[in-house]
């Protein structure tokens, strides 16, 4: 099922990922989405809609949301946080999810079996194919989404 605005696109906020970095409890605090929101201002979210079956990604700083779902079909997602292998868990985020799972302690090495080595598996990193030129991949650019050309 492709993801509209209706069903609750998400959107980023262009630039963001470049900024001050605040932590904004989602989970407990309402109402600290906007507050973000408006501290970012006048830098305001850019909604992406997409088809079924594309993967979107982001940078891990970038201030992102959800429209709302107004449409009386499920919308599904899931979501997955990489990070170094080798990471620390710090007390700022004190309770995010991604790491509550398997009870990973301040200061502790992010590793469980929740937290798995996704890649590499034999130590050596792929050399990335440059994304291609077009205005779908400037437009994601922008909004952080996908990373700057590496030179």
């Amino acid at each position: 099922m492709d993801v509209t605005e209706e069903i609750g696109c998400m959107g980023y906020v262009p630039g963001s990922h470049e900024g001050r970095r605040t932590f904004v409890n989602i989970f407990t605090e309402p109402g600290s989405g906007q507050k973000l929101l408006e501290q970012l201002a006048p830098a305001s979210p850019r909604f992406v809609p997409c088809r079924a079956g594309d993967v979107l990604y982001h940078h891990g700083s970038t201030a992102h949301l959800a429209k709302p779902n107004r449409s009386s079909m499920m919308r599904r997602v899931h979501t997955a946080i990489y990070f170094a292998d080798g990471c620390t868990r710090s007390d700022a985020p004190k309770h995010h999810p991604s790491v509550d799972r398997a009870n990973i302690a301040v200061g502790d090495v992010i590793a469980s079996g929740v937290t798995p080595i996704a890649w590499p598996l034999d130590g050596e990193l792929p050399t990335p194919l440059p994304w291609p030129d077009s205005e779908r991949t400037r437009a994601l650019r922008t909004l952080g989404i996908i990373p700057n050309q590496v030179q």
